[in-house]
């Protein structure tokens, strides 16, 4: 039997006398080193202009075919599988897939016009124009309030600021719900462009939660629990239950945002107020849970079709990276990947635990994006020579 500890920045590897006699490495193993090398240059580059603060660092685990691999790199203090995080937008992924599965049941149609599907005092701009494919592929141009500020010229108290921050400067436990978002947009008439052109955007993803709860007849978080988390077995991942539940459950990885760039200086952004990302970020698991969904979702699930057309990089709630196809999770505290490669059946969720926009966050996804491409590469290699010892 194989055990992976991670301690510190470094990968060790126990084995019980029994195995070592016959133990043959495996493809993960034989690249635990040069995984823990490249994630260790690939963190002090996004922290180049800073240095790594403390508390703060990146966790990546790695599945393959029954093999397991855990690196850890930076100052983070506690971090494994089976510790809890936000996965923000990755919340899409587990959205998406409960509308493709209502779709394939024929509940809605996924070219189908988003009026018949909401309530009827929804008044969306252009609303007779957007599909339900468009919601998905962030194509229907719907405003954002919680990534855009309300114009200033709206002639409100909040115009000109970000509308959720206002709400929660007064009453930080709030329920948000895709009712208000939606009387707000509809009243204000706002719009980001027409529908057909690229916007990502979280109300598509809040409006699709109210779209499936009309069409399953109950709310998108249980249609997602009874359809999705419980099938996949998937016993760490859920949605908070409300606005004032706003921590995590022990053991969880604290995310991270900056108090003051300049010297390098931290504060927590651990708790928040979930309600404000309805179907889009709103849901908490563990690496083991979401590399177990992602792998599931392209073996069990609607995956394949939800996959993005030859020449675009955003599906229905799925991107494709070059090495695989899954997700980014981002927001303060917590940037997240999580993705699945079919070709070696190997999934992989990375964390790091410092996510503010403030900072060259773009960088910091490139980067990531880069080592994740590498860790493919060598497990790619790896395998394929492995294939090839046993074939002499």
């Amino acid at each position: 039997m194989k055990r992976l500890i991670a301690a510190g920045s470094a990968v060790m590897l126990l084995l019980s006398p029994a195995a070592a006699a016959d133990w043959t490495p495996q493809p993960l193993e034989c690249c635990s080193a040069y995984l823990q090398e490249r994630l260790n240059v690939a963190l002090v580059d996004i922290f180049r202009d800073t240095g790594i603060p403390d508390g703060v660092g990146a966790f990546g685990y790695f599945s393959m075919r029954g093999e397991e691999l855990s690196v850890i790199s930076g100052n983070i203090r506690k971090c494994g599988p089976d510790h809890f995080f936000r996965i923000a937008s990755c919340t899409k992924m587990f959205t998406a897939a409960a509308a493709a599965q209502l779709i394939a049941d024929g509940a809605f149609a996924l070219d189908g016009n988003i009026v018949p599907l909401i309530p009827p005092d929804y008044a969306v701009p252009d609303g007779d124009r957007i599909t339900v494919h468009m919601l998905l592929n962030h194509k229907s141009g719907i405003f954002d309030p919680t990534n855009s500020a309300i114009p200033d010229n709206s002639g409100v108290a909040f115009a000109g600021r970000d509308y959720t921050d206002f709400v929660q400067e007064s009453d930080p436990c709030h329920n948000f719900t895709c009712d208000e978002y939606f009387s707000l947009i509809g009243r204000l008439r706002l719009q980001a462009s027409p529908p057909g052109g690229g916007n990502y955007c979280n109300m598509n993803y809040a409006l699709l939660a109210k779209i499936i709860e009309r069409a399953a007849g109950c709310s998108a978080g249980q249609y997602i629990n009874e359809h999705i988390i419980e099938p996949f077995d998937l016993p760490s991942t859920f949605f908070p239950a409300g606005g004032d539940d706003r921590g995590l459950p022990e053991p969880f990885i604290r995310g991270y945002k900056w108090s003051d760039r300049t010297s390098g200086a931290v504060v927590s952004a651990t708790e928040r107020n979930p309600t404000v990302f309805i179907g889009s970020g709103d849901m908490i698991s563990t690496p083991r849970d979401m590399t177990r969904f992602v792998r599931l979702l392209f073996n069990r699930g609607p995956g394949y079709s939800m996959l993005p057309p030859p020449g675009e990089s955003y599906g229905l709630g799925v991107m494709s990276k070059g090495s695989g196809f899954g997700n980014d999770g981002a927001f303060n505290g917590y940037y997240s990947m999580v993705y699945y490669n079919p070709e070696l059946d190997l999934a992989w969720c990375l964390v790091v635990n410092l996510c503010d926009f403030s900072g060259d966050f773009g960088f910091q996804v490139n980067r990531m994006t880069e080592f994740q491409n590498e860790a493919v590469a060598a497990v790619r290699n790896a395998a394929a020579s492995g294939k090839a010892g046993d074939e002499r």
